[in-house]
């Protein structure tokens, strides 16, 4: 488990330190997550990069399911969740922008967008910041901000990552996946499929 920070910026709307005493001793090498701000993660607020949803919002009872191989690799050391990520807001919209939390720098020009709408999680990474991110993607809200950034990343198949406790763009299409880069520090990224699937883990996304 993590430890809230109240640092934010333009790529971080929560940021967490590590909590040793719950998840034990870390890596050196441990994979360092960030997560999209429209997934729950446990004693926090989702904001869904809206300032008028984080004045509504209570900080979540639990982490959504899709968590749950990052939260066991924290346990074993392998792993950690570095913080949450700004969007454009209410993750409508592919530029990127967000005029309440700030927009995201693009780490290969920053006189350009990052994309959107996962541009926090984008940025996050291409400023090594974060070796991997866990982002939606509806219309290409993974996959403009990787292109924009210079990232890697997989829209995956409708249904096949639980959307429990995601705040919803359009639930019959959005999806979840993993961002990272690609280069050497480009890890497995553990993320539990939805019950009922074959197996109990999607595949180990490697790229190197």
């Amino acid at each position: 488990m993590n430890a809230p920070s109240p640092t934010r910026d333009s790529v971080f709307t929560h940021t967490f330190a590590p909590d040793l005493s719950a998840v034990g001793p870390l890596r050196a090498d441990a994979l360092r997550v960030a997560v999209k701000d429209l997934i729950a993660v446990k004693g926090t607020l989702t904001t869904a990069g809206s300032h008028a949803v984080e004045r509504l919002a209570e900080p979540a009872q639990d982490d959504a399911p899709l968590l749950a191989g990052i939260r066991a690799a924290e346990a074993a050391g392998t792993a950690r969740i570095v913080g949450k990520t700004n969007l454009h807001e209410l993750a409508y919209g592919g530029d990127g922008m967000n005029p309440y939390f700030g927009t995201p720098p693009n780490p290969l020009d920053p006189q350009r967008v990052p994309g959107g709408s996962s541009s926090g999680s984008a940025s996050a990474i291409g400023f090594d910041r974060a070796d991997a991110a866990i982002g939606s993607d509806t219309g290409g809200s993974i996959r403009i901000p990787a292109a924009c950034c210079g990232v890697v990343g997989l829209k995956t198949t409708w249904g096949l990552i639980s959307n429990e406790s995601v705040w919803a763009l359009a639930p019959t299409l959005d999806t979840i996946g993993p961002m990272t880069v690609p280069r050497s520090r480009g890890r497995p990224v553990p993320l539990r499929r939805r019950p009922g699937s074959r197996d109990n883990l999607v595949p180990a996304v490697r790229i190197l």
